[in-house]
């Protein structure tokens, strides 16, 4: 039987024998492929069939703790898309450091600093802080924090020397996730191009390898970004454009990802099956799984 060519995108996995089970199952239907296939694919013609590229955001620490432990089990290559910002400092993205923070409180922040962005829509907190650009979120997390005398949290994601010991393991890619995680389309022309452009230099030093991939925060960009990722000289971007599938027809700067988050082994082959149209069967799905 022939299975969609696929990217599958997780973030944080904190129950391993959960990730291990889907790996399996997987591993039943895919052959598991490294990112630089999919390069190969658009850029010199290679030919993929039943093919499984798996991939993570974010560089949260289960990634080193949880993940790579089973991908050496299991010689499964993966790709990581992280902020070399926030791997030097040891810093944490802002959507991390606001988990926890009381949402009335960070609501009247949000209503003091940006009135006018206050939306009557039932848009979620972190929606609504989706609709700033990234200065002003963290011009937001700042205010909570000086007023609620609230200290950083622990760093969330994976260290360098993590980053490296992961790299040299040849199952693990790096590619790049931007510097502050900002929605692209909200920045301006000059921070836009430094997002991209100054993530994928810097990342390449920490790296020591040239950068070629790249995965979009929260799926958006506009032609401009395409254009930056172009400047960069990335070859292959991941949005979160729904549908499952990748084929020469997409352009390689937006490859669809499927992005899974809980669920059973069946679930997940059942949403890669049903692509774009999964809204439409997912409810029925959890009854029969």
């Amino acid at each position: 039987m022939i299975f969609r060519n696929c990217v599958l995108t997780f973030h944080m996995i904190n129950d391993p024998k959960w990730f291990e089970e889907l790996i399996l199952s997987l591993k039943k239907r895919y052959r598991f492929i490294p990112i630089e296939e999919i390069k190969e694919y658009y850029y010199q013609g290679k030919k993929l069939r039943n093919a499984c590229h798996v991939s993570f955001d974010d560089g949260h620490k289960t990634l080193y703790s949880n993940v790579f432990p089973i991908i050496k089990k299991h010689s499964v290559p993966i790709s990581v898309y992280v902020s070399p910002k926030i791997i030097t400092e040891r810093s944490n993205f802002w959507f991390q450091e606001v988990e926890g923070f009381n949402k009335q409180r960070l609501t009247e922040i949000f209503k003091e600093l940006f009135p006018e962005k206050m939306s009557d829509n039932k848009f979620s907190l972190k929606e609504l802080l989706k609709h700033l650009t990234i200065k002003e979120i963290h011009e937001v997390v700042a205010k909570y924090k000086t007023r609620y005398n609230v200290p950083d949290k622990e760093p969330q994601n994976i260290s360098h020397e993590q980053m490296l010991e992961m790299q040299e393991s040849g199952l693990v890619t790096f590619g790049s996730h931007t510097i502050n995680h900002p929605i692209l389309p909200n920045e301006s022309d000059e921070d836009s191009e430094f997002e991209i452009m100054k993530s994928v230099e810097w990342l390449a030093d920490l790296t020591r390898k040239r950068i070629d991939f790249f995965a979009f925060p929260n799926g958006d960009c506009t032609a401009r970004e395409l254009e930056y990722l172009k400047k960069a000289g990335i070859k292959i971007a991941f949005s979160t454009k729904y549908g499952t599938k990748f084929s020469r027809k997409a352009n390689p700067l937006l490859i669809p990802r499927v992005g899974f988050t809980y669920g059973s082994p069946k679930y997940l082959i059942l949403k890669i099956f049903f692509g774009k149209y999964w809204d439409k069967f997912k409810r029925f799905a959890r009854k029969i799984v």
